[in-house]
């Protein structure tokens, strides 16, 4: 469905702090692993049996200088890992010693991103301007 109306499958994020940003996108869910499989048969019934394990897949980290210092890196593309990633989680830290900024926000797929001093993320679904602060 979003492929059809235009959605792209990345985020982009524009850091308008007044310090330098270390950006970190992750997948929304973790990841399943079917590690096992079992089939009961009695004389009563049957069964069937999965064992899984979740884990963390892999995150995308870039830095990004400050928009007022350097317009072009002080912005980012995310692509999304696959065409059915409806959204991804964004995590902010500050400064060289990377202090938490914001930690963990969902983005829908296709949105911008702004980071500023502000302990919210500024989210612009696709397709629509942004707004003057």
């Amino acid at each position: 469905m979003r492929k059809m109306q235009g959605v792209p499958n990345e985020i982009k994020v524009v850091n308008q702090h007044e310090e330098k940003i270390t950006v970190v996108v992750s997948r929304y869910r973790p990841c399943r692993l079917v590690t096992g499989f079992n089939i009961n048969i009695s004389a009563t019934g049957g069964g069937i049996g999965l064992s899984q394990t979740t884990y963390e897949g892999h995150a995308r980290k870039k830095l990004l200088e400050p928009e007022s210092q350097n317009k072009l890196a002080s912005k980012a593309t995310f692509t999304l890992w696959t065409q059915r990633d409806r959204s991804a989680v964004v995590t902010v830290f500050v400064g060289s010693e990377e202090k938490l900024h914001i930690g963990n926000d969902e983005v829908p797929a296709g949105a911008t991103v702004y980071v500023s001093a502000a302990p919210d993320l500024r989210i612009v679904p696709h397709g629509q301007a942004p707004e003057e602060e």
